[in-house]
């Protein structure tokens, strides 16, 4: 039986043509790199940490970046960046062992006996170039390898574990006043109150308890916020105006009236309305308490009006330590479906309008979400098959009589169009957490770092089922899907050729992460049109305006956030595709070993000269990573 594998028998060609473009590419904006970060000192120099504010010569900052401590790392960038980079040296030592061990399998690969003649320094490199019909004693060295690469990974995963304990315990010791609060979600109705809540936590923590917040709803009140800051910007419109000018005037009810004694006015009557609104919220809050103290069997209409105010949700900050752990840690209701207690999001991280949210609506919310993520992904597969599909020139020379005259008259072309397929997962992985954040927005979390904990899940998942599965296997199980159908046992043989064909495209796929999107980040090319948006359509005509930002555009002088969650997938899918082709295809895991080494290179640089400091991120992302890498550890 004879099964028509849709792979690419010739990779070399695609995987040269690879490393000439983009580390070439990568190696000449390096050296440039040098001269225009002199002229642009602004652009790449965002922060003020000791080790950027220092002038250096030509390269001269790359030995002071990577000499950093993990404690000069967590002191001026945070944890979550602490977890960032020492991931990208958990990446380089599995690659390295992954090198060392390919030392010793490319000898046993290229000295084998293949199936075929074939020339490709890759395939006589790699397991494919072997038969294990004439020589099978050589698969013991594979079956080493693989038990080989398991170990290392598991020791440095032990090490990586023990210090991210010990560096989470440092940081729930800090005296913050993070670390003694505590977020309550779906309070019972008759603890909506400030004054029945404290006197609950007083009774289950004695002397404890310094401070208790509820959530309450006041739609109406910040509606009237907003419009009292956009009249504040007319109103400091206008007194720019009217120095540059003469006093500007508008029209109200037909008449033409001076602008700025007009929003003046305005001004004060929102002021005047908004602590009326602050009052009546307290004074609401008081009388729904009173109702409570009288021990009402049920509440009048008036009174059922206004417990609708308070929400389910309290910020609770205790004297100690203990009390905040006995807090998250213990039960303290009988129903398990109230009184959820959570470790309290810094402020700056806090997604305010996500809070009093009800058990059912966050649940209803994440299922909602977790259905739609599924239908995208699954969606996604058609493009994710097409895209991979390109790298078999072959295959569409035989489909496409006008690409098979186009190829014979250009032959020059044939490399361009391998390529073709390597970018444009490249461009899906970067298109894919825009869709993904558009998703988990309506999930309800409390926290920024919560909804980019789940972006981050999502995308490591999109990535694993995406790029790796239905890349690797797509066009071979397609193209023989009748015949596994009747043969299910043939989807072993397809499978076991169509792994180690497959590693000339996630070579070049390491290759582009190396030379195309390191180079992006380092030169911050989003930044940098984000800011020529922000120059040109955003209004700056009061210093105020010309100190905020635009709809999330600033200007390139101002520090951005790392987006972890964009990134990490990136590189866990490397340490996949290292621990996964060790035994298959050695030689990838010297791509993979590149691409860590230089990206901890570029993203120290971004820590220290260019991201805004997170002091108080938690080190969310470390724990899933891992876990994902244990994982990813059984897949291979």
């Amino acid at each position: 039986l004879v099964v028509n594998i849709a792979i690419d028998l010739h990779p070399d060609q695609a995987v040269l043509d690879s490393l000439k473009i983009y580390y070439v590419f990568f190696a000449v904006a390096f050296l440039a790199f040098e001269l225009v970060r002199r002229c642009l000192r602004k652009h790449f120099n965002c922060r003020a940490t000791p080790v950027a504010e220092a002038s250096y010569s030509a390269f001269g900052w790359i030995r002071p970046v990577l000499a950093q401590s993990d404690d000069a790392i967590l002191e001026h960038c945070g944890l979550d960046a602490l977890c960032f980079l020492r991931l990208l040296r958990l990446g380089r030592n599995i690659a390295l062992g992954s090198m060392v061990i390919s030392i010793m399998l490319i000898p046993v690969y290229a000295t084998a006996s293949g199936r075929d003649s074939s020339s490709d320094w890759i395939v006589r490199m790699a397991m494919a170039n072997m038969n294990v019909t004439m020589d099978p004693n050589r698969l013991w060295a594979s079956a080493v390898a693989g038990v080989a690469i398991t170990f290392w990974t598991k020791y440095l995963l032990l090490r990586e574990w023990k210090e991210y304990t010990t560096r989470r315990h440092a940081f729930l010791s800090r005296d913050l006043l993070q670390q003694y609060t505590v977020l309550i979600n779906d309070l019972p109705k008759d603890l909506r109150t400030h004054a029945t809540l404290d006197a609950y936590l007083e009774a289950l923590f004695p002397g404890n308890v310094d401070a208790v917040h509820i959530t309450m709803e006041c739609r109406a009140l910040e509606a009237k916020v907003a419009a009292r800051k956009a009249m504040l910007t007319k109103l400091e419109r206008a007194m720019v105006v009217n120095q540059r000018k003469s006093p500007p005037r508008i029209k109200v009810n037909a008449e033409m009236v001076d602008a700025i004694p007009h929003y003046q006015s305005q001004l004060t009557e929102l002021n005047t309305a908004i602590q009326l609104d602050i009052e009546a919220l307290h004074t609401h809050e008081a009388e729904l308490g009173e109702s409570h103290d009288a021990g009402a069997s049920q509440f009048i209409p008036e009174e059922a009006a206004i417990a609708k105010v308070m929400r389910p949700t309290a910020l609770v900050t205790f004297h100690s330590l203990q009390a905040t752990q006995s807090a998250l840690q213990m039960v303290q209701t009988t129903n398990p479906l109230e009184f959820n207690v959570a470790p309290a999001p810094h402020p700056s991280d806090m997604i305010w309008t996500n809070l009093g949210r009800t058990l059912h609506v966050r649940n209803s919310a994440r299922l909602a979400c977790t259905l739609v993520t599924a239908a995208v992904i699954f969606l996604w597969t058609g493009p994710t098959v097409f895209v991979t599909s390109l790298s078999n020139v072959q295959l569409w020379r035989e489909k496409s009589p006008w690409l098979d005259d186009l190829f014979t008259t250009h032959p020059q072309l044939v490399p361009l169009f391998k390529q073709l397929s390597p970018l444009g997962l490249v461009a899906f992985s970067v298109l894919a957490p825009y869709v993904f954040l558009f998703i988990a927005s309506f999930e309800g979390h409390a926290s920024q770092s919560e909804m980019e904990s789940s972006i981050y899940t999502k995308l490591v998942i999109f990535h694993f089922y995406q790029t790796f599965v239905v890349s690797l296997f797509a066009t071979s199980l397609t193209s023989a899907l009748p015949t596994i159908l009747q043969q299910p046992v043939e989807a072993v043989h397809i499978m076991s050729k169509a792994v180690p064909q497959q590693a000339s495209l996630y070579m070049s796929y390491l290759i582009i992460q190396t030379g195309l999107s390191l180079t992006i980040r380092l030169y911050r090319v989003v930044a940098f049109w984000c800011a020529l948006v922000y120059r040109v359509c955003a209004p700056r005509v009061t210093p105020r305006e010309r100190r905020a930002s635009w709809f999330g555009f600033t200007p390139t002088s101002v520090a951005e956030i790392c987006d972890q969650s964009y990134q990490l997938p990136h590189f866990f899918l490397a340490i996949l595709f290292v621990l996964v082709f060790c035994p298959i295809t050695p030689i990838l895991g010297w791509c993979g070993c590149i691409l860590f080494v230089l990206a901890d290179v570029v993203y120290r640089r971004l820590f220290f000269f260019v991201f805004s400091p997170a002091p108080f991120t938690t080190g969310v992302y470390w724990p899933k990573m891992y876990t994902f890498i244990v994982r990813g550890m059984y897949v291979a």
